[in-house]
């Protein structure tokens, strides 16, 4: 009877703690998305259209250098790190992957030294900021605390360092590029002091032992595939502002950044269903699935998905011109169609992402995704500078859809191959 009893509690922690975890990350991920709209408008203000796109640039290359760190780790290494219950053997990965994140950090900063400096000099007063930004990412847990499904720590370190960041800016009152980066960049420094502070608390250690740098080298070729597919989706979507401001005027990415974080919010609203989705998926995947119920199931969830997208969009679209109010203090034509295709992006985006991470991931296809979204990378990376040059912000968000479009059409029928393959 006992027993009985403990097992009807126990369920019912099990439940509520399941049904937490997709509050946590939809709060954690919701402020990194939302976080932006409030600051980007208020630092415009401050600093005009042109200095604001200055800045965006910084923080789009930063962004571009932090995802070949983070490299992935988060997704790539989950299964593994879930099937580890030995406090030693998971910090023996911990500390693994700490040095790969450290062999990615000397590769990048080569190639940032290069672009600040001979590509763009502007950005070269927040060289040292930038650098000191990365070193940061390498000591980020927040990889760890996701792929284990540690959603509540996960939580509580995103929000509390973005509230801290805007109370900053708020109260921020030298209106110069550098500052307003140093501000931002700095949310990392909380993040890793408070995050490895709690994995110590759970006795996790950093082990630097003998055989861990080949262990390193190993965990980038494992999760080569993944990072590939990543970096080259992620890679059309952080450059085109860099082309377009290339192609055009600092202004020009300055409008392109501000409507953007629409584009982000939306996405990061369902951003959480997908990582805690994906890490159950992973972790009740057994051998005897068959790729065809797998298949059903993803476009089942997809579906979903798709239609609240369409819920929270519709409305945004048809009031484009209160929100270009909100976000740039006056109404533009040209504006207002930026805000309405950075609407609408999302829910190309959430197909895709939710796609390749509940179907094409966890039936271990990631050369399958890596195929088409390479596709899609050239393809935008072919036409981005002249489009730019003819239609600026507007012409970029345009292509931007197209290429999401691209990318789901090879999704579906490189995976109807696959499923008559089998």
């Amino acid at each position: 009877m006992a027993n009985s009893y403990t097992d009807h509690v126990n369920s019912i922690i099990r439940k509520l703690t399941s049904k937490l975890d997709y509050v946590y990350v939809m709060i954690s991920q919701g402020t990194n998305y939302i976080f932006p709209i409030f600051i980007f408008p208020l630092i415009i203000n401050r600093l005009g259209l042109s200095k604001f796109g200055v800045f965006s640039l910084g923080i789009v290359t930063f962004q571009f250098f932090n995802l070949i760190i983070e490299y992935g780790f988060a997704l790539s290494v989950a299964k593994k790190l879930n099937l580890i219950n030995d406090k030693n053997q998971q910090s023996e990965l911990y500390s693994s992957i700490i040095i790969s994140k450290i062999i990615l950090f000397l590769l990048s900063i080569i190639f940032v030294a290069f672009f600040f400096f001979f590509i763009e000099e502007e950005l070269g007063e927040i060289f040292f900021v930038f650098s000191i930004g990365l070193i940061l990412v390498v000591f980020n847990p927040s990889w760890y605390f996701q792929a284990k499904g540690s959603f509540r720590n996960l939580c509580f370190i995103s929000v509390s360092s973005k509230l801290i960041t805007l109370l900053i800016i708020y109260l921020n009152s030298i209106n110069k590029v550098e500052v307003y980066f140093t501000i931002y960049i700095g949310q990392y420094l909380f993040i890793v002091i408070v995050g490895n502070y709690l994995l110590f608390k759970n006795d996790l250690r950093l082990k630097i032992q003998k055989g861990i740098l080949s262990k390193s080298v190993y965990n980038l070729k494992k999760g080569k595939n993944f990072f590939l597919s990543n970096f080259m989706a992620s890679l059309y979507t952080l450059l085109t502002p860099v082309i377009l401001g290339i192609a055009t005027s600092k202004a020009e990415i300055g409008i392109y950044n501000n409507v953007n974080v629409l584009k982000q919010g939306i996405a990061g609203l369902f951003a959480p269903i997908l990582q805690v989705t994906y890490t159950r998926t992973v972790k009740s995947t057994t051998l005897s699935s068959t790729v065809q119920a797998q298949f059903k199931n993803s476009l089942l969830i997809i579906s979903g998905l798709i239609g609240f997208t369409l819920l929270v969009v519709l409305p945004g679209v048809f009031f484009a011109d209160w929100i270009c109010l909100y976000m740039f203090k006056e109404i533009n034509q040209s504006y207002i169609l930026a805000i309405r295709l950075s609407l609408i992006s999302p829910i190309f985006i959430i197909f895709n992402s939710a796609f390749s991470s509940l179907f094409l991931l966890v039936t271990d296809n990631s050369k399958t995704m890596l195929k088409s979204i390479m596709v899609g990378s050239v393809v935008c990376l072919t036409f981005s500078f002249y489009i730019s040059k003819i239609y600026g912000a507007v012409g970029i968000l345009s292509l931007l859809i197209f290429v999401e479009i691209l990318v789901a059409i090879m999704f579906l029928l490189n995976s109807i191959r696959l499923i008559k393959k089998v």
